[in-house]
């Protein structure tokens, strides 16, 4: 090999690495102006129970309209591919389930979320059972859900709230 093809074969390669650290240098600059982009960190939205009103019963299954109010305190829409919650009554597992047609929650907006939920029939007639040894109008109730957003940074959300729910009304 001459001299001359061993100085061309060096500045070729010389210019691959040159146009190799330009590409690299320029897709990590992609990466982390893309980066910069994503939210840095999402408040917890919250979940309240608005409703929970008994449907006609149907052979043994009795199930519930229950309406439940999606806060969002982020400055983007909220969209969720899917929810999956467990509510308690009087500290007993009655009613969950999932769902998967919820509506877009605006940025720092609210929206309630429409279910139907069915109850478990052992959890439901201990449930019974307590309410009748102590009759009142109002019942206790904790909701746990997951607010799954389908983003794989953020993924699932886990939200929480109790109250009381007055059937007396």
């Amino acid at each position: 090999m001459s001299m001359k093809s061993k100085a061309v074969r060096q500045n070729m390669i010389k210019q691959r690495v040159t146009y190799s650290r330009s590409v690299f240098l320029i897709l990590l600059f992609a990466l982390l102006t893309s980066c910069a982009n994503f939210p840095r960190s999402i408040e917890t939205p919250s979940v309240k129970l608005v409703s929970l009103t008994p449907l006609p019963a149907s052979g043994l299954e009795q199930r519930f309209a229950m309406g439940l109010r999606v806060s969002n305190p982020n400055a983007n829409a909220l969209n969720l591919v899917g929810l999956s919650y467990a509510v308690e009554l009087e500290g007993f597992k009655v009613i969950s389930g999932v769902a998967n047609d919820i509506p877009s929650i605006a940025a720092y907006g609210d929206s309630v979320v429409n279910l139907e939920a069915s109850v478990s029939l052992l959890e439901g007639m201990r449930l019974l059972s307590s309410l009748l040894s102590k009759p009142k109008g109002e019942v206790n109730y904790r909701i746990n859900a997951k607010l799954d957003t389908g983003l794989p940074i953020i993924g699932k959300i886990p939200v929480t709230d109790s109250g009381i729910v007055d059937f007396s009304k």
